[in-house]
């Protein structure tokens, strides 16, 4: 038996009058009069973005905006963001734009949760893997110059700088 669950449209902040965003993370264009005459009002495709988010472009007066689809659903429906923080997808599946599985939480927490769901992330162009780094980091502790390390890891000496300061990489043990 399944549960259904009432739509809510609510107003994208910004767009009042153009744009309207659901609880089920769904986003209308509403039926209004441009230059070019009446335009109809229809739910619009919100196709993934190159690392898997829900987009969609917004226009208006002649100028376009791209937008995350969780980002306008949490700021309907969650209310304003937090000062440094994430909107997280608590399933780990970035086109799951339900609000209610949308939530506010630090980066740290949103680390946490794309590590428990195994949907972080990675750069093709990283140089360094976390046992390297932990490598690096005994390396340094025993005297070996952060100029060799970063020579022999193809990185820079500030990258090497940084994983010894803790600014890099301090998620790691």
């Amino acid at each position: 038996m399944s549960i259904i669950q009432h739509e809510e449209w609510r107003s994208v902040n910004g767009y009042e009058g153009f744009y309207e965003v659901s609880n089920m993370g769904r986003v209308r264009s509403l039926e209004r009069f441009t230059s070019r005459g009446l335009k109809g009002g229809n739910v619009l495709a919100t196709p993934p973005s190159a690392v898997g988010y829900s987009t969609i472009t917004l226009c208006r007066d002649g100028t376009q905006k791209c937008a995350y689809v969780h980002h306008l659903v949490a700021a309907a429906f969650l209310g304003p963001r937090p000062y440094k923080h994430d909107i997280c997808h608590n399933d780990g599946d970035r086109l799951n734009n339900e609000a209610a599985n949308l939530r506010y939480d630090t980066r740290a927490g949103n680390f946490a949760d794309m590590h428990v769901h195994g949907t972080r992330y990675v750069s093709k162009r990283r140089k360094l893997t976390p046992d390297v780094v932990r490598l690096i980091r005994s390396r340094l502790d025993e005297g070996q110059s952060g100029r060799s390390l970063a020579f022999e890891y193809d990185v820079t000496p500030a990258a090497i700088t940084h994983i010894k300061q803790g600014k890099n990489w301090s998620h790691l043990d």
